[in-house]
């Protein structure tokens, strides 16, 4: 690995089944901590009395979904029905929902 470079999420993967499956695994933790982060930014905003805020949050989150799937699945077509297509869509899984993540940590600090 070059040096600066992330560790490899999938150090133990030794063929695409594998990497595919851990990236499945890496998607589906990243999704889930994105739940739990917009459970609690709709919990603060309520706390907050921002209810026009909370309402409008979850109008975009079903877009934000909407937004993933589409995107993501145009992601992993790009490898044409390959071995390598699921890996690549559960990157980008990933990637949008860590992004996700931090933007709704920003709309409701602690």
């Amino acid at each position: 690995m070059a040096q600066g470079s992330p560790e490899d999420p999938c150090p133990k993967a030794q063929n695409q089944a594998q990497l595919n499956s851990c990236w499945s695994r890496i998607a589906t933790d990243a999704e889930h901590r994105l739940s739990e982060t917009y459970t609690k930014t709709l919990a603060r905003l309520q706390v907050r009395k921002a209810s026009e805020a909370a309402t409008l949050l979850r109008r975009a989150q079903v877009k934000w979904e909407a937004y993933r799937t589409v995107q993501c699945d145009a992601v992993g077509k790009l490898y044409g029905g390959g071995s390598m297509e699921s890996m690549q869509r559960d990157g980008c899984r990933s990637s949008l929902a860590e992004q996700r993540i931090k933007t709704l940590g920003s709309m409701s600090p602690e």
